[in-house]
């Protein structure tokens, strides 16, 4: 069943559950409250799996190649910026990798767009003033 995210902190909370799920690999019942016409674009994205991913199906077959590598993974959250529909994540990601053990952190930031309550678009970014230029936001200086 799906759940509308219909203000400022419904939508953090799905974002916040939507990184958990995806550590746990349960992502399945969240994408849920996404549009069926989802788009993850990873277009910026310096990893291997850079590319933009259209439908939830889409999206679960991104995130569960991404979770398969890691033997832990760990989200942290710096910051979340508002904007209407949209909704501006800074953070990251710690994790081990499952073969070689190494261990990594990496940071960024997202944008989330949601259409009618429902996660419309997630796009990945390198750094907050990015994101932010992205959807006509002044960087801070």
């Amino acid at each position: 069943m799906s759940r509308k995210a219909t203000d400022d902190e419904s939508r953090i909370e799905l974002i916040k559950e939507l990184f958990a799920a995806n550590a746990r690999d349960e992502l399945e019942s969240l994408l849920e409250s996404a549009q069926p016409d989802l788009i993850l674009d990873w277009s910026h994205s310096r990893g291997v799996r850079a590319g933009v991913y259209e439908g939830r199906e889409a999206a679960l077959d991104f995130f569960a190649a991404f979770v398969d590598v890691w033997d832990e993974l760990e989200y942290f959250h710096d910051e979340f910026i508002p904007l209407g529909e949209t909704i501006v994540r800074v953070g990251g990601m710690r994790a081990k990798g499952r073969g070689s053990g190494v261990e990594i952190t990496a940071k960024g930031a997202q944008v989330f767009e949601f259409r009618d309550g429902l996660l419309a678009r997630m796009t990945l970014y390198q750094a907050k003033d990015e994101a932010l230029a992205a959807v006509g936001e002044r960087p801070e200086r």
